[in-house]
């Protein structure tokens, strides 16, 4: 199932819908990208015994879940730690190599959390195509973030309306001026709360409404413009 495309294109005066394109040239304008698959979404976390430096390795994955989750807690038993990264794989991106991105928003519904003051990060998984992640691939591990880091300060909690990003378009932009990327491929999203800031041992915590919840009426969206 393709993502859900709004194409507003230069010069033809109005809206067009249609699939994401594979190959060849990208399109220009704005164009929506839905989360469509179960697979697509869910997180990557840790044992519950990391110390307060943000891990390398994210070994467990949790998908097919109705929430997504971006987490650092403290476990009460010792100083010690877990994170969780929520990840958003949105398929058929019709964006050619190396054009140029104008803007790109990460759009989410939050289900729950801790104090809306906290921050947490978004960053892209730096791959030419990314699949749906399996419990046996390394596309949790930092070594695979996109060197583009962007930081969402604020972000509310419960809603039944969808949050806006900062503007990622460096994270987007890093990925499909990557040699191997062409039109059709597929972008993985990532967020998370790592040591940034000066929470302490406080939770942080955003949990997110996944595809599973309430039949996809709530999937994240990916909006990019060229």
């Amino acid at each position: 199932m393709m993502g859900d495309i709004l194409l507003l294109g230069a010069g033809r005066g109005g809206y067009s819908e249609g699939g994401g394109g594979g190959g060849g040239g990208g399109a220009s304008g704005e164009v929506t990208y839905t989360v469509s698959a179960s697979a697509d979404d869910g997180s990557f976390g840790t044992p519950n015994n990391q110390t307060t430096s943000f891990p390398a390795t994210f070994s467990i994955l949790s998908s097919n879940t109705t929430f997504t989750a971006s987490q650092r807690e403290q476990d009460d038993d010792g100083f010690a730690f877990e994170y969780q990264k929520a990840f958003y794989r949105f398929q058929n991106i019709n964006v050619a190599q190396g054009q140029t991105i104008q803007s790109a928003f990460l759009k989410i519904v939050m289900h729950s959390g801790t104090s809306s003051s906290a921050f947490f990060r978004i960053v892209g998984t730096d791959l030419d195509n990314v699949s749906a992640p399996s419990a046996a691939s390394p596309d949790g591990d930092t070594s695979r973030h996109t060197s583009a880091i962007v930081s969402w300060s604020g972000a509310g909690l419960a809603s039944f309306t969808y949050q806006t990003s900062p503007d990622i378009k460096t994270i987007i932009q890093e990925i499909v001026d990557r040699p191997g990327w062409s039109a059709g491929n597929a972008i993985m999203i990532q967020t998370y709360f790592d040591t940034q800031g000066s929470f302490g041992f406080a939770k942080k915590l955003r949990q997110v409404r996944s595809f599973d919840f309430s039949s996809a009426a709530y999937a994240a969206k990916l909006v990019i413009t060229t």
